[in-house]
């Protein structure tokens, strides 16, 4: 091929109207940021390039040898599709963390079910939003809705999960707002956001920390904090087991005996059947005047909170711990645990039970990282010892 021949191509290359894709992404208006869009803009300047260089190749090889077989070692330009395909992949690998987006990826799933009532879950994943959807016949489905706003069904079908809360989605800022404004959530990034159907909680909120941690953050109707949870990376170095991690808590039966008091006054209770210790405050379900039962958290500094829920008519309600046999229980229990070869531990909860001879239950975090039961009778005798051997 001659110079002049290569020049006539390249003049008549000028020329050439662009493909339909390429045409789409050079009109595009500048005001559409979508990464689509741009991805396709970029397919298409790259393609043009190729398509170019692949014709001065070509030329070159024709000057610099006669022979035709040169010219079938010519690299084809690569296709359009394929590198749209390639940056709209990269563009939408991560969906956004705000409220907005988590309401705005609900309202799309919900929109894409027929008969959907409300969703009681979005989770941030895969680079999108799993949703889990109620049905108005009661059974629920589950939605993935990727980062460009498609929604896809997941093939399982509905199922019979129909007695979870629904989400109030004009409400997912506040209870964002909540969960991040906690010393553990703070600076966090929320990673998913559901209804809970316990009787301590209204929200659970899971996000990751700003050291890395994963954070579990339980919320009342009313957006009050009622425990957090957090799962710590263990990189070897000044890391506790779970025994450590409770006693981070008083749970001795002085402080116990607060405890119940602030519960039975916040509820105008009368009385506690159980005391359950978590990280960050303790879980109390007192007996109401009437007969029900209902839940109140109690923090730290003994300040206790009425979890919201509606309480319960219990017609085998178990009977009520006395503060005074406290220190009683928890020697008995701790003595049980050791002659059983648990060795040491530290008090985990206590309740009272309905389960044959026994009247009390006790939960033991014992220093190995395992777990022990113990239930004793009304006069503190025991009458089995239960060690977690996993």
């Amino acid at each position: 091929m001659t110079v002049g021949s290569f020049a006539l191509i390249f003049l008549n290359f000028g020329h050439m109207r662009p493909l339909p894709w390429q045409a789409e992404a050079m009109n595009t208006h500048p005001d559409q940021n979508s990464s689509s869009d741009r991805s396709k803009g970029r397919a298409g300047r790259q393609t043009a390039g190729l398509c170019l260089g692949a014709l001065f190749a070509l030329s070159l090889s024709a000057c610099g040898s006669s022979d035709p077989s040169s010219n079938a070692s010519a690299s084809a330009p690569q296709s359009p599709s394929s590198a749209s395909a390639s940056s709209t992949a990269t563009a939408s690998s991560s969906a956004d963390a705000s409220p907005a987006s988590f309401k705005a990826a609900a309202e799309k799933a919900l929109s894409s079910v027929e008969g959907s009532k409300g969703a009681s879950s979005i989770d941030k994943d895969r680079g999108g939003y799993e949703v889990d959807i109620q049905l108005a016949d009661g059974s629920g489905v589950d939605v993935f809705v990727a980062a460009d706003g498609t929604a896809t069904q997941e093939t399982d079908g509905p199922d019979d999960r129909s007695n979870d809360p629904l989400l109030d989605l004009d409400q997912l800022e506040e209870i964002f707002q909540a969960a991040q404004g906690t010393p553990e959530g703070k600076g966090g990034t929320v990673d998913s956001v559901s209804t809970s159907d316990s009787t301590n909680a209204a929200y659970e909120v899971n996000l990751t920390s700003s050291s890395g941690d994963d954070t579990e953050i339980k919320l009342t109707r009313e957006l009050k904090v009622l425990g957090t949870d957090t799962d710590e990376h263990d990189d070897g170095v000044n890391s506790t087991s779970p025994s450590q991690s409770a006693s981070a808590l008083a749970n001795d039966a002085q402080t116990l005996g607060k405890v119940a008091q602030a519960a039975i006054a916040a509820a105008d209770a009368q009385g506690v059947d159980s005391i359950e210790i978590e990280r960050k405050g303790y879980d109390v379900e007192v007996q109401l005047q009437d007969g029900r039962s209902t839940d109140v958290h109690v923090d730290g500094a003994i300040k206790a909170t009425v979890t919201g829920q509606t309480p319960e008519k219990d017609d085998d309600a178990d009977a009520l711990l006395d503060p005074a046999k406290f220190d009683g229980i928890i020697k008995a229990s701790q003595d049980a645990v050791a002659a059983a070869g648990g060795g040491k531990g530290s008090l985990a909860s206590i309740s009272t039970t309905n389960d044959g001879n026994a009247y009390y239950e006790i939960s033991i975090d014992l220093e190995n990282g395992k777990d022990a039961e113990v239930q004793l009778d009304k006069n503190l005798q025991v009458l089995n010892t239960d060690i977690d051997q996993d």
